[in-house]
């Protein structure tokens, strides 16, 4: 009724608000998922047209990039437990640490889409078999494909060739090089692993940033329970509280490091890093589509060779901030 339709329109316009304005990214990412369930697509993209400075402005901790990439914003240093506890079912050395991570960065809140990826590659398919839509993440990604990508952003942003933290485009491939000072560099490139872990978590130290009840795992992750073996579009499912959707299920996503089973601590591994040889895996986080609740935990990771490429493999991007 008449009534109900004013009611609705004043409770959508004060989260078109909280969307525009509100300085944290927990709040804008639960703004984007609740218009985006009340099919509030269009008033979405226009407020993304006026936000999408590729600055942090009005002192948000968030911002969107020219193209429309949504960044949460961490403010560094930062401290956490990374890993797990023993009681947690755990694989692939995840002992229980402190990290500390010294810098300031951004995060994206979503995995790179489809259409995303098109948009930097327009030969790529907009969907396949485990992607029915082009709002689906990107999937069949070589770590290669995905530092091509954040290089191609960086240059589209007019990030320096001095800030940037992969070589030119033609020199993207196997036994490539980084610069050593690369986390000090502002352009785009993948999370590494305590980047990802610590964004995931999101200030919590349980199973996953929500608890530990796989109850309520369907609510915030595509996976085997709830995914009918398909991706699903990103941003669907609930956010956690920086304003990050889909870390559980999906696709597993990409991160900067070599893999080491006992983290950071083997020798030589910051040495590996700046050399992206296929000799050396890279690391994985967050679980897949594909994938049971016990891969879906904020300290599970995978690896493999950074050459290869799976249906349930893409990324998301991230940035140091000074």
């Amino acid at each position: 009724d008449v009534f109900a339709s004013k009611d609705f329109a004043a409770r959508r316009s004060m989260m078109l608000d909280a969307y525009r304005n509100d300085v944290d990214p927990g709040v804008h990412g639960a703004a984007a998922w609740l218009l985006r369930h009340w099919n509030a697509l269009d008033a979405i993209r226009q407020c993304n047209q006026t936000l999408s400075t590729g600055n942090v402005e009005n002192g948000r901790r968030w911002y969107v990039s020219h193209l429309g990439h949504t960044m949460t914003v961490i403010r560094g240093p930062v401290e956490f437990l990374m890993g797990s506890p023993p009681s947690e079912n755990t694989w692939g050395g995840e002992g229980r640490h402190r990290v500390t991570i010294n810098r300031s960065f951004a995060i994206c809140a979503t995995e790179i889409t489809g259409e995303q990826m098109h948009q930097f590659e327009p030969k790529s398919d907009l969907t396949n078999g485990e992607r029915p839509t082009q709002d689906c993440p990107v999937n069949f990604i070589t770590w290669y494909d995905a530092a091509l990508y954040c290089r191609w952003l960086s240059e589209r942003e007019k990030i320096p060739e001095s800030e940037m933290c992969y070589p030119p485009i033609e020199q993207i491939r196997p036994g490539m090089k980084l610069p050593a000072n690369y986390l000090e560099r502002t352009g785009y490139r993948l999370p590494t692993e305590a980047e990802w872990e610590y964004a995931c978590r999101s200030g919590s130290t349980t199973v996953r940033f929500f608890g530990s009840s796989v109850e309520l795992l369907p609510r915030y992750a595509w996976y085997v329970k709830n995914s009918n073996e398909l991706s699903g579009p990103v941003g669907t499912l609930m956010p956690n509280d920086f304003g990050l959707f889909d870390v559980y299920g999906n696709v597993v996503e990409w991160c900067q490091d070599t893999f080491a089973m006992d983290y950071d601590k083997s020798p030589g591994k910051q040495d590996l890093d700046l050399s992206v040889d296929v000799s050396h895996e890279r690391l994985q986080k967050g679980g897949a589509f594909s994938q049971i609740a016990s891969g879906l935990r904020s300290a599970a990771r995978s690896w493999t060779s950074p050459d290869i490429k799976s249906s349930r493999t893409g990324f998301r991007i991230a940035r140091t901030i000074r």
